[in-house]
């Protein structure tokens, strides 16, 4: 039998952690992302926005690392639950 308490304490801790790892993920796409739309909106209004296939690429590739990021933070966060249920 398992000591909900334990489990609790587990949990809460590991989301703490993974909360601040996900933060800086974040912070690290989202300043990525925000440089890259201000680039283009500067050329928007310059009336000059063709988008180069590199420009392109670095645009999927924000968003894919993005994904990959959140989605392994998430089976991180799986992973940490499931051991506090089987170790409280």
């Amino acid at each position: 039998m398992c000591d909900m308490d334990n489990v609790l304490k587990d949990i809460y801790s590991s989301d703490i952690i993974l909360n601040q790892d996900e933060e800086m993920m974040l912070e690290q796409i989202h300043i990525r992302y925000f440089d890259l739309m201000d680039q283009f909106h500067e050329r928007i209004i310059n009336g000059k926005l063709i988008l180069s296939e590199e420009e392109v690429e670095e645009l999927e590739n924000c968003v894919n690392e993005f994904v990959y990021e959140y989605g392994f933070i998430q089976f991180k966060r799986g992973v940490h639950l499931a051991v506090a249920i089987i170790h409280g």
